[in-house]
């Protein structure tokens, strides 16, 4: 299981869709042990990859007017909708 686990992440898996594959996999283990087809749940005591939470990244004042901008050129009706979206 924890080669699995190494498999998943070195061809390319982010580590929090490795941790959710992993959790939904355990779950299905549990109730397979629940109901007897399984003696234990072969997830237990894999260790799964950390994952880092970045902090969230605004746009400045000058990279919304450059979009919205750039938007403008490209999709007249999007510019305005760019304003609204920074602004919430």
């Amino acid at each position: 299981m924890q080669e699995w686990v190494r498999a998943l992440s070195s061809g390319g898996s982010a580590p929090a869709t490795v941790r959710r594959t992993a959790q939904t996999l355990s779950k299905v283990l549990g109730g397979a042990v629940e109901h007897g087809r399984i003696d234990h749940n072969p997830r237990q005591g894999v260790k799964l990859p950390a994952v880092t939470r970045t902090e969230a990244r605004f746009l400045t004042p000058g990279e919304v007017l450059a979009l919205a901008g750039a938007m403008d050129t490209l999709a007249p009706h999007w510019s305005p909708r760019v304003f609204f979206l920074a602004d919430t």
